[in-house]
């Protein structure tokens, strides 16, 4: 094994060094996402926003929904900010799935549970039998 020997005062230089170094990266690391050039076309205000909400809704339904904490947002010091791929992400969650897609995953927890709970299929039809649509 490689042996190395140091005097107390080349440890001490060393270990002041590495120290420095390791600040420089922390510094350089700890940029915060407005601080990055290739992000910031990334983050809204709430005028942006509502320029880029398909509905446009007007800034006091905004504010609501930041109050009720309906939508996602940033707050620094007194002023909000939306990141677009939370905004992106928050308009996708609320779709709202066909019928076909509901009765698909219907019919999976179904057999799921039937599997689980080892019943009959005979169960199975009288389950469905009476979730028909009727006229």
């Amino acid at each position: 094994m490689f042996k190395l020997e140091l005097s107390f005062n080349e440890l001490y230089k060393s270990f002041t060094k590495l120290c420095s170094d390791v600040d420089l990266i922390k510094s350089k690391l700890e940029l915060s996402p407005r601080e990055s050039s290739s992000d910031d076309k990334n983050w809204m205000n709430i005028k942006q926003l509502q320029n880029y909400l398909p509905d446009k809704p007007s800034f006091a339904t905004i504010y609501k929904w930041v109050s009720k904490k309906i939508i996602p947002y940033y707050k620094k010091s007194k002023s909000l900010s939306f990141h677009k791929s939370d905004i992106d992400d928050w308009l996708k969650s609320g779709r709202i799935k066909t019928y076909d897609e509901n009765t698909n995953n219907i019919k999976e927890q179904v057999d799921l549970y039937l599997s689980t709970n080892k019943k009959s299929k005979t169960s199975k039809n009288k389950l469905f039998k009476n979730t028909t649509p009727q006229n």
